[in-house]
Formats: C-alpha cells, structure tokens, sequence
C-alpha cells in the first residue's frame, strides 16, 4: 500500500512528496528494491520477502521521499507489538544535504506514535552526521561514544509472565531488540552473537532469521507473555571456533526467569559436544541449566572485559 504523508521544499528549491510504502508492495512501483539494491546479502533477503507478501506478523515500512516522481530518499521501519527498528537511512548522492532525512523524520516520528508506537532502536556510526540528524530528533545514545541509539517516546510497561515457547519467527526480529539493548550488565549475554553488554540486535536478529529458515543445524524459540510479548531467546546453533561443536546463548527479561527452563525443554538433541558459556553471576541461567541436566564443565577466572568469571556447561 503506498499513501502521501506531506510535501515538503528542498534547500534548492525543488519539491519532494513523502509518501509510505507498507509491504507487502507489488508491484514495486516505486522501485524500493533498486533504490536500496546496494544494501547486498541478508538485508535484500528481508526487503525482497518484505515486498512480495506478509512475514509472520512483522510489519515493514518505507517512507519516501519522491523528487520528480522517483524515489531519491528512504528511512525503513520493522515494527512488532509498538517496538521497533529503524534502519536503510539512505539518499542517492545528488540529493544529499537537501533536507530530505529531517522532512522525512518529521512525518515518520508522529506517524509511529499515532499506530501505538513505543520505542525505536538504530545503529549508526558515532559522531557521524546521521548521528546528529538523529539526535536533532529526540534520540539518544544507549552506550557512550557508540552509535547504538534509541527514541522512546512512550514508556515500555512490563512484561506479563511467559505462557509459551514458539519458534522463531519474523515478528521477533524487532521485539527482541529492547531485551538485547537493555540486557548485559552481567558481562556476556550471548556468546554466539559475541554480545557482551548492551547490543544493537539489527543485524543478528535478520541472519538469525535467515539461518534457521535455511538450515537444519540452527534452532532458535522465543518464550512470549500472553499477549505475544518476548520475554525470552534460546538459540542452538554450530559454534563457528570449534567443528563439531554446538553453542547454546539462553537470554530473558529480569523478572521472566520462568522462561529459561521452557526455552531449554523446546531444544532438540545435537551431535557431539553442546555448551553453554554464561558469566558465573548469571545465577537463574545457571539455575536453569542445571535443572534441565546440563553441568558444570569449567570455570575461566576473570574472562570477562569486566573482570567476571565464564562458567561453561555441557549439556546431554
């Protein structure tokens, strides 16, 4: 569906519309695809799926920016349950410095809130000027001097408890994306994603996608509340350092440690050696293995960037 949001006058006087494109959009008349062709690997596989029809509950949106009818300016939306992520901030050369991300931001902004909206994440590089595009907007820094940004306008209540554990799908890309950003005061959250503290879950959370929709040998379930919230992430996958061996990352919501346990029960067996690398503070993930049968293989003294200790453990 494509609808016009507003005008607006470029600082060289040329008028641009701005409109929305909300997949799935065939056909692409506005020529999303090739405007954002230069993205390559794992973000086509989204925008091409995106485009050509519905993705488990995940809702993707474009908003344009159209110069003598061709798109020359885009900033994407994938949204789930009020949360999102913002991302492809892109303008073809010859139309940069033209205003054109501001005018779009000022539609995009109380667009999202108006649907429910609650909270947006993006990564950028620091100190560049898109960062200080975003921050003209209202968004904020998660980490210091680290282009991992959030704009939250509405707060986020807390989650009900977990109720049931579901594969993987689409819709979690993006609601994920809060427990990751706000997680890893403990010094490690998943060791497969090489997530220590707080991390932007964009890029992870597309290939995770991707990699169990293609593969037998990457499982991954999401425990959710009742009303469809994650609160939880499992995910059973090859450990890239060692052949043969199987990594295991366990994450929740503070207060969801109920999950843990369902999440574990939802994994299949795996050949050969299944670990889990967790700091020794982590307590309930701890607790939670060692109630599924897992054990304690080894301890690594101050492992961590933080100084904790890792704890491995082997799972049956």
């Amino acid at each position: 569906m494509t609808e016009t949001l507003d005008r607006c006058v470029l600082r060289g006087g040329e008028q641009a519309e701005l409109v929305l494109v909300t997949a799935p959009q065939v056909p692409d008349a506005l020529a999303v695809r090739a405007l954002l062709g230069h993205k390559g690997g794992v973000w086509e596989y989204h925008i091409d799926q995106a485009l050509a029809g519905e993705l488990e509950g995940l809702e993707t949106r474009f908003y344009l920016a159209l110069v003598g009818g061709r798109a020359v300016s885009n900033v994407m939306t994938v949204e789930s349950g009020g949360v999102g992520i913002l991302g492809h901030v892109w303008t073809v050369p010859e139309q940069r410095r033209q205003g054109l991300c501001d005018a779009i931001f000022a539609v995009l902004q109380p667009h999202f809130l108006a649907r429910g909206g609650r909270r947006l994440l993006l990564g950028t590089g620091y100190d560049s000027p898109p960062y200080h595009i975003y921050l003209r907007h209202g968004w904020r820094p998660i980490l210091e001097r680290r282009g991992f940004m959030d704009w939250q306008p509405v707060p986020t209540p807390a989650a009900g408890p977990p109720t049931r554990v579901v594969p993987y799908a689409w819709r979690h890309w993006p609601a994920l994306a809060p427990l990751f950003a706000d997680g890893g005061a403990d010094g490690l959250q998943a060791l497969g994603f090489r997530y220590f503290g707080p991390e932007n879950f964009e890029w992870p959370g597309l290939d995770l996608r991707q990699r169990v929709a293609e593969r037998d040998d990457t499982f991954a379930f999401v425990a959710e509340a009742q009303d469809g919230r994650p609160v939880g992430l499992v995910v059973q996958a090859p450990d890239a350092r060692w052949q043969g061996n199987t990594n295991v990352d366990l994450v929740c919501l503070p207060g969801s440690e109920a999950a843990l346990g369902m999440m574990l029960a939802a994994l299949p067996a795996a050949e050969g050696k299944r670990q889990c690398w967790l700091p020794s503070v982590s307590a309930p993930r701890r607790a939670a293995l060692e109630a599924a049968g897992w054990r304690l293989e080894a301890t690594l003294a101050a492992q961590l960037p933080n100084g904790g200790d890792v704890v491995v453990y082997r799972g049956r």
